[in-house]
């Protein structure tokens, strides 16, 4: 009789283990796929008009592969979002003068904090500048390469290629590189200089052939969704991704990660000086950076690994350092401090509200880069410096 009731209760747990793997896969593969949203975002972004269609076109992009630079956005059209299909897949900036036209022409790069998914392509950091430097008659047209989880390695590596690929009357005239967040946050988390270690891993089981029906890469394809949940509970239970064997706070990996970026800058601005362009690079703000916090702000902080913060602000100071009198490299980290509103959903991603302040700052820096003066202000434009309380 027990062993009769063993094995059902044995038949019965294996039967429901099935079941339920069953439905996990039925919906993995037929469910619509939702990106989760950071309900920091959420909140800060609230009084944004464009906010729900927003969240619904942002699902109709991806990423799409590129020789030597690995990936960019997908190309496409929505009413908030759109992805010109072009070399580089910039995102579109409607307040550019179209190109034939324009009197000046500049290339931003950077992550996806650039790339600026938070917002839509009016209200863009790229886009606010074209507005800037338009309303100072300098007839702009601004192309925004920004791409999601690039950080100063592969922007080089992009602006190259670009550079090589394009008609001498598409190059442009400045190159401003906005950067900061991911050299230093991927550094403490996968080692000095490294790309973000799910995509280095998925490149090296492709060029070394470790995949098949059963291998890698299809249990990656099958767990998006768990990722997801995995993403969420990671930040709202304050922990962080695993620290690599050549990651982690040390003097050595920061000096390294400080080490590879200014390499880059340096490479950067010997481009720009064989293109006869001019660079502009710039910290851009961080939560760890900002000075004013605001209630929603602090509370996010309070989430964020501290020995990652930490480092961050350590990888600042000492750029800060080792730039200081530099008229090529700005300060921006401080552009939105005392501002009175919780900005940040994460260590560096901003509200949908909060790109057009970062635009608007940046596009006055420009306009002083370039020697223009800011008819809009009725004044010359601000020097090429740390903002108030740097």
């Amino acid at each position: 009789m027990l062993r009769s009731r063993l094995r059902f209760g044995l038949v019965y747990c294996g039967a429901m283990l099935i079941f339920a793997l069953a439905v996990l896969e039925i919906g993995s593969r037929f469910l619509p796929l939702h990106t989760y949203q950071n309900p920091f975002y959420l909140k800060n972004s609230a009084g944004y008009s464009d906010l729900h269609q927003l969240l619904k076109d942002k699902e109709e992009f991806g990423l799409t592969y590129f020789e030597y630079f690995i990936f960019s956005s997908t190309p496409g059209h929505t009413s908030t979002i759109n992805i010109e299909d072009s070399y580089g897949a910039p995102r579109v900036t409607p307040d550019s003068v179209p190109s034939a036209q324009a009197g000046v022409r500049i290339w931003t790069f950077g992550g996806s904090t650039m790339a600026n998914f938070e917002t839509a392509d009016k209200d863009t950091i790229a886009n606010t500048i074209a507005k800037v430097l338009n309303a100072a008659n300098l007839k702009a047209h601004v192309v925004n390469y920004g791409v999601s989880s690039f950080q100063s390695s592969l922007e080089l590596v992009k602006f190259a290629s670009l550079a090589a690929r394009t008609g001498k009357q598409q190059r442009p005239d400045m190159a401003l590189f906005y950067d900061g967040f991911n050299d230093a946050y991927y550094a403490y988390y996968f080692g000095a200089g490294n790309l973000q270690g799910d995509i280095s891993t998925k490149l090296a089981k492709l060029v070394e052939g470790r995949f098949g029906i059963h291998g890698p890469l299809r249990r990656w394809a099958k767990s998006s969704r768990f990722a997801q949940v995995v993403y969420q509970s990671q930040l709202l239970g304050g922990n962080a991704p695993t620290v690599s064997d050549q990651a982690g706070d040390s003097s050595a990996n920061l000096t390294k990660a400080v080490d590879i970026y200014l390499a880059n800058v340096d490479m950067q601005q010997a481009m720009c000086g064989a293109l006869g362009a001019r660079c502009l690079f710039v910290l851009q703000p961080l939560i760890s950076s900002k000075a004013g916090l605001q209630a929603g702000d602090l509370q996010l902080l309070e989430l964020l690994d501290p020995r990652m913060v930490a480092f961050v602000r350590a990888f600042y100071d000492e750029v800060r350092k080792r730039t200081k009198g530099r008229d090529d490299f700005v300060d921006g980290s401080g552009i939105l401090d005392n501002n009175g509103r919780d900005d940040f959903y994460d260590l560096g991603h901003t509200s949908a509200l909060t790109s057009p302040h970062i635009g608007e700052w940046l596009g006055k820096r420009v306009l002083a880069s370039l020697g223009a003066s800011d008819s809009s202000a009725g004044s010359p434009a601000a020097p090429v410096s740390a903002p108030a309380g740097q």
